[in-house]
């Protein structure tokens, strides 16, 4: 018998000649196992003899009989190897030509993983070997083969199911086939593309095989073929308790390496493996979802492991939280669904269990603190601390960022912006495989979707936003803001297949759109009211939360007539619209890209829009501390700035700077993320046209054909001049919920005062959706019934005008603006926006606006007139509104332009009157605490003045820059508009005001308001002056008279009347009020030419005045039955009202009833037409003004 080493070069040298050697040799390549010890030469015969082989390492089974492996015996051996925990290694040769080409997969003794101790390891690289083994001989059939990997399948599938039977594994080790198969799967190589692909493919090979040995399906695919695992119970081949161990692997790894980086997101391709096929998929969807979302048969399992997992959650807070919670419900709370739902609708525990699940610990991942962020040395009692004093984690990033250079910022921003682009294209992909998966996984995961946005809606409640997470246990509410963040760029991404268009470098081509978005059913969110919720289909919270959104419109409301507010709704929830409509819901299934569209824009709800508040109130903050720091001594260049000799003082202010800025430098890296931002810029855009297609199509069958050509339809539509209420609106709008537009506004909102300039504007300059959605919703009510967003697109306007809009060449929107059906649309919108903000008393309590709120939503609107007056053609609208307005003072239906400058006029005589109120007595304050006076005060007094003091400057600061721009629009209107204002209706309010605020401002009286650093209260009286003064020579000087300056704009035919209204005015005018106004504009404001003209307008009222005397009927000469009572003048149209019978002047009730729609005797209703013309009256007052002016000119004769 001839040495071992002789035997196996003999078997190399006759393999061809030789089956059974042949087959041994390419068994032995697979397997790496022997069945005797064969030592190696080192004779030079014996490495000659080497050459064409390759050295392999094997298992050495030497105490055996056999010495061959054959395809009758290698199942028991392969068993035996698998056994045997503590086997030699020795290394055979086999012939090159099995193995011909070792490639990247391999190492060089052809092994995928070194360590073949590892069960699943070794069996993995048989796994490798198999496809790579060259069958050069074709000893081996494709059966054969089939069996081979079969049986290494089932061996692996074993160990999962029975990890006991196997010596590795014994009860109670740390050592499991799970931590063997966590260990393969995470392994660094080289070469991870390959490795992962073969990967995939024994993982999928694996549980393939077990989930079809449980459903009793393909497990004998091979002939002659009888699976192992056949004899195994059900309970032995659950998946999922094979899957979860590896699950949870995976959790722990991501929670450990929790920080936004590239090693964090290469692994997320792990993830990949377990959503490989469909039956993981599903396993992996049910291990991500909550209990309420898993199978019925697996909801006892899942609810313990959910209970365990909240008790373990608990803190040392819970007695805190009981007691809060029993306080709150106790209190008479503005609660959505009363403070007995407040604990069902925080959810805490659901939200933890989001949170903590593998994709919610990928999601939570970005520059914001998670709650696997490191957290901060707090205090032991630190619940209220990390509520009223941010977050209790650190942040990741832009630590100490005062003390950095911007370039080391930006470099810093940069960094982020890559890898946070990565993590969310790696987690789109995540959720696209599992979508991309047949039905059960597909609506599992769409389920998980909606749960998600159901669990986090609390995000979208300013009332509860802080509140309810300190009492739900979530002591930081802002650790959901990375989770919620990612998520929504997720969805976005699933969105941009059909939201999505090519880019047009042609700025005149008219914007594509994605015809997919055609696909959008507006009626799903009437679905979610739906009576019948018990579909499978859908998580029904999620639909309820959707039923209850306020939508656009209430078709089935009657708007009332009411000239000073827009109609109202009595109802703008879906509740109220559905009724007629539920059998359209019959059968109803909504299409996936409706689904996704509306779980996106509710996420960017739930997540950019709070965000972005936040961001914005915490900016505004810093711009506080940072001129706090100026006022302490400190420069702008921080991070250049010796730190050391700091008072105590100047540190805590600089120290909560750069806590503020660590805070908002890392909100806006997340916000602004490149991909994200491009993208959601197209989405608004889509969802703006879609918005409007559906504003101009009768139903929802019309406005899913095609989309409309809206320019066509809005150019036919021509606008009334009185008001824009006649406008029809789309039925389908009454699905339409208003978060959709309250996004697109927050988003533009966001580009424009934070500069953000997405790169995709820089090729596609078409905003042409967002303006046109601003023309169709702005100025009705009929498409939008909320004054509130109608106002907040105001402010969207005012983002889009060319000079705000730093992001695109003013070019583009300067041409956009020009556009016909914009030029018809836009200024009668914004009256009708303007003027529907204002309170009333008959407006129901839910479209009340605010006293003070409609002041800051008018200050946009304000810097929209003033552009839209620098566009001729708006010009020219501008005085259409005027003229109609002037010849239609006494309609029935006010004209919107003449209600328009009434309201205007009032926030004037308010504004600019309070404002003055106010710095009178901030001077007082100032003068009294320089004094001394507040030093002989107690402690507790002097505190409580001064906060006193700093309440007052904000009211004063308030009043005065919004009453600065309101007497500047006012301007820039009467630089176009000059008769209108001589009517008898507003002549004297004008007059009278003018006269007013210029006698406070230039006489006497003007040092009352002089206090110490009046910039910082937005106090510029010379500003106030300049303005007022060109109101006076726009409306009372004639452009023929020399020296003036207002040839422009036209000038005042009616110049006379308002001349004689401004010296009638007894309260305020004087022979030298312009006189004073003159002596300022020359010698303090520097405005000669203007002063020239206010001299010319001092002429013209003196020489008025004097006529006018002359022809004057004394006060006392006039029957008390012919003058005004409210007013005291003689009448000229005098009318009877209704109600109280009372007679008055009819410009005085006109004026009356442009503010309030009452009786001002009996405050019974009262409109225009309801006045009764006194034709004997007015017989009466002619026939004596006739008679008693011609006597007084017989008497000048005389």
């Amino acid at each position: 018998m001839s040495s071992p080493m002789e035997t196996n070069d003999g078997e190399c040298r006759n393999i061809l000649e030789d089956k059974n050697s042949y087959i041994h040799q390419y068994l032995t390549t697979v397997f790496q196992i022997c069945l005797k010890k064969s030592p190696t030469s080192s004779t030079a015969d014996g490495l000659h003899a080497m050459e064409d082989k390759n050295p392999i390492v094997c298992l050495n089974l030497s105490d055996v009989d056999e010495s061959q492996l054959s395809l009758a015996n290698y199942t028991q051996w392969v068993f035996e190897s698998l056994m045997n925990q503590n086997i030699e290694q020795v290394t055979q040769y086999v012939d090159k030509r099995f193995l011909p080409v070792r490639g990247n997969l391999f190492n060089n003794t052809y092994r995928v993983y070194a360590d073949d101790s590892n069960r699943v390891a070794y069996l993995f690289n048989c796994y490798c070997r198999l496809e790579f083994v060259n069958d050069f001989a074709h000893f081996i059939s494709t059966q054969e083969r089939m069996k081979l990997k079969r049986y290494i399948i089932d061996q692996v599938a074993l160990i999962f199911a029975c990890p006991y039977a196997n010596v590795r594994y014994p009860e109670n080790s740390s050592i499991t086939p799970y931590t063997d198969m966590f260990q393969v799967l995470t392994q660094d190589i080289p070469w991870p593309s390959e490795y992962l692909i073969f990967l995939r493919k024994f993982f999928v090979d694996v549980t393939d095989a077990i989930h079809n040995a449980k459903n009793g399906s393909n497990t004998n695919d091979v002939d002659d073929y009888v699976s192992s695992l056949c004899d195994l119970t059900h309970e032995e081949l659950n998946l999922e308790q094979i899957i979860k161990p590896i699950y949870d692997q995976l959790c722990k790894r991501f929670k450990t390496a929790h920080s936004l980086s590239a090693p964090f997101v290469d692994d997320i391709k792990y993830v990949n493996i377990l959503i490989a096929s469909p039956h993981l998929a599903e396993v992996f969807i049910d291990l991500n979802s909550p209990p309420k979302l898993r199978d019925q048969g697996n909801g006892s399992q899942n609810s313990s492991e959910s209970s365990e997992r909240n008790n373990a959650s608990t803190d040392s807070n819970e007695i805190f939280r009981s007691f809060l919670m029993n306080t709150l419900s106790s209190l008479d709370l503005p609660l959505a669904n009363g403070p007995g739902n407040l604990s069902r609708e925080v959810s805490p525990n659901l939200e933890r269990f989001f949170h903590e699940s593998l994709l919610g610990i990928l999601l939570c991942n970005s520059p914001l603190p998670s709650p696997f962020s490191k957290k901060k040395e707090l205090p032991s009692v630190n619940i209220l601390l990390s509520v009223f004093h941010g977050s209790e984690y650190e942040y990741s990033f832009f630590s100490y960022p005062t003390t950095k250079t911007p370039t080391e910022i930006e470099r810093i921003e940069l960094d982020i912006d890559d890898t946070l682009s990565k993590l969310r294209s790696n987690l789109t992909d995540v959720f696209y495989s599992l979508l991309k998966s047949p039905s059960t996984v597909r609506s599992k995961t769409l389920k998980w979707i909606e749960c998600c946005l159901a669990t986090f809606n609390n995000r979208s409640k300013l009332w509860a936003n802080e509140l309810m997470a300190l009492v739900g246990g979530n002591t930081s509410s802002n650790t959901s803001d990375g989770f919620v963040l990612n998520f929504s760029a997720v969805l976005l991404n699933l969105c941009k297949p059909f939201c999505s268009t090519p880019y047009s470098f042609n700025s005149n081509e008219t914007l594509s759109v994605n015809s997919k978005m055609l696909k959008v059913d507006p009626i799903y969110m009437g679905f979610s009211k739906r009576k019948d919720k018990t579909s499978t289909n859908d998580y029904a919270p999620y639909l309820e939360i959707l039923g209850q959104e306020s939508v656009l419109i209430n078709v089935d409301s009657t708007p009332r007539n009411n000239n000073n507010s827009d109609a109202t709704m009595d109802d703008s929830s879906l509740t109220s619209i559905v009724e007629n409509d539920e059998i359209k819901f019959v059968n109803y299934q909504p299409n996936f890209i409706t689904k996704c569209f509306f779980a996106t824009h509710k996420a960017l709800h739930l997540g950019f829009r709070v965000i972005h508040e936040r961001f914005h109130q915490i900016n505004q903050e810093n711009s506080q501390l940072q001129r706090r720091l100026e006022s302490l001594g400190l420069s702008s260049l921080l991070h250049y700035m010796n730190r050391d000799n700091l008072t105590p003082q100047q540190q805590e202010v600089l120290q909560r700077l750069d806590q503020n800025m660590t805070v908002t430098l890392s909100m806006k890296s997340t916000l602004v993320e490149t991909t994200f931002i491009n993208l959601l810029l197209e989405f608004y855009l889509a969802t703006a046209t879609w918005i409007n297609n559906l504003a101009v199509c009768e139903n929802e069958t019309e406005a899913a054909q095609s989309f409309k050509n809206l320019e066509l339809i809005l150019n036919g539509e021509k606008q009334p001049t009185s008001s824009a209420k006649n406008s029809s609106a789309g039925k389908c709008l009454k699905w339409i919920p208003e978060f959709l537009v309250e996004n697109i506004i927050d988003f533009m909102l966001f580009l424009r005062y934070f500069e953000v300039k997405p790169k995709v504007i820089s090729l596609k300059t078409d905003l042409e959706p967002f303006l046109t959605m601003i023309v169709l919703f702005m100025g009705t009510q009929n498409r939008m019934r909320n004054p509130h967003l109608r106002a907040k697109m105001a402010e969207m306007l005012e983002a889009l005008l060319p000079h705000v809009q730093s992001n695109i060449q003013h070019s583009f929107l300067d041409t956009l603006f020009q556009k016909q059906y914009f030029i018809d649309h836009l200024f009668p919108a914004l009256l009708n926006v303007f003027v529907s903000i204002e309170i009333s008393d008959e407006t129901n309590n839910g479209d009340v606006v605010a006293f003070e709120q409609k002041f800051n939503y008018r200050r946009p609107m304000y810097i929209v007139f003033k552009y839209l007056c620098t566009v001729p053609e708006h010009q020219t609208k501008l005085k259409q509104l005027a003229a109609f307005a002037e010849h239609n003072m006494d309609s029935v239906q006010s004209p919107i332009f003449l209600r328009f400058i009434n309201l205007l006029i009032n926030d004037a005589i308010f504004l600019l009157d309070e404002g003055l109120s106010l710095m009178s007595k901030l001077r007082e304050a100032q003068q009294e605490r320089d004094s001394g006076a507040w030093t002989r005060e107690s402690n507790q007094q002097r505190q409580q003045n001064e906060a006193n003091f700093i309440h007052l400057g904000r009211l004063a600061k308030f009043h005065n820059f919004i009453g600065r721009d309101t007497i500047a629009t006012l301007t820039t209107i009467t630089d176009y508009v000059k008769s209108f204002f001589s009517h008898k209706i507003l002549v004297d309010r004008m007059a009278s005001m003018l006269n007013y605020f210029l006698h406070h401002l230039v006489g006497p009286n003007k040092r009352n308001f002089k206090v110490k650093q009046m910039n910082e209260y937005d106090f510029n009286p010379g500003e106030l002056v300049k303005n007022i003064c060109r109101i006076y020579v726009n409306l009372a000087c004639p452009s023929s008279l020399p020296n003036n300056s207002v040839s422009d704009g036209g000038f005042n035919e009616k110049y006379e009347q308002f001349c004689l209204a401004i010296c009638q005015d007894d309260r305020s005018y004087s022979a030298d009020l312009l006189g004073q106004a003159y002596q300022i504009l020359i010698s303090k404001l520097g405005q000669p030419v203007l002063a020239e003209d206010i001299n010319t307008v001092d002429l013209l009222v003196k020489e008025v005045m004097r006529r006018q005397r002359k022809r004057e009927i004394p006060l006392e000469d006039i029957p008390e039955e012919f003058l005004d009572p409210l007013m005291s003048t003689i009448m000229s149209d005098p009318v009877i009202l209704p109600g109280s019978r009372k007679v008055l002047d009819r410009a005085t009730i006109t004026r009356h009833l442009l503010s309030d729609h009452t009786d001002p005797y009996t405050r019974a209703p009262l409109t225009m037409d309801m006045l009764i013309p006194d034709v004997e009256m007015k017989r009466k007052i002619e026939e004596f003004v006739t008679s008693k002016l011609k006597a007084m000119d017989q008497d000048m004769d005389a």
